[in-house]
């Protein structure tokens, strides 16, 4: 009859999965640092509406649904109950959120937000809201309220590329 310690399993199997897992890690970093953009999203703010081209999706909420009395800058330190909470579709990474998210309070919203606590939150007359961390939320906001042609922003580029910038028709 054959013993097996149950001891020595264990221990195999935790170096086994602290191996794999130190190769994923490791796998990891030189993917993001190859392919920064699959870690950041470009918003389009022009005077028809709002285009987010994230990781993994791209949406475009017309201007004619957005909620402008209401939409405002949020610290989601402060109003925890915008943060992502269930991902209905994107990526949900500690760093970097893009996608369909139910919010914490239960509402469905388009998200991409980085590394920043600082987000701009926009309700649409559709029952959906729109929450983006562009790099100057501030401007980001102005851009909203007085259109002035075509303008982008970046979320999550960390890199130095977050540059907002006007491009002309």
């Amino acid at each position: 009859m054959i013993r097996h310690d149950t001891k020595s399993r264990n221990r195999e199997f935790f170096r086994l999965f602290a191996m794999v897992l130190a190769m994923a890690a490791l796998a990891g970093v030189p993917a993001r640092a190859q392919h920064p953009s699959l870690f950041r999203s470009r918003i389009d703010v022009g005077p028809d509406g709002l285009r987010i081209d994230g990781a993994l999706f791209r949406e475009s909420i017309p201007r004619t649904e957005w909620r402008l009395d209401l939409a405002r800058i949020v610290d989601l330190d402060q109003e925890p109950g915008l943060r992502p909470g269930l991902k209905l579709y994107g990526a949900g990474l500690p760093s970097y959120h893009a996608g369909w998210f139910r919010l914490k309070d239960g509402q469905k919203a388009v998200v991409t937000i980085g590394r920043s606590n600082l987000a701009v939150y926009i309700p649409t007359n559709r029952g959906r809201a729109v929450l983006v961390g562009p790099d100057d939320p501030a401007d980001f906001l102005d851009a909203l309220r007085n259109p002035n042609g075509d303008r982008v922003f970046w979320v999550g580029a960390s890199h130095g590329s977050g540059r907002t910038s006007k491009r002309t028709r």
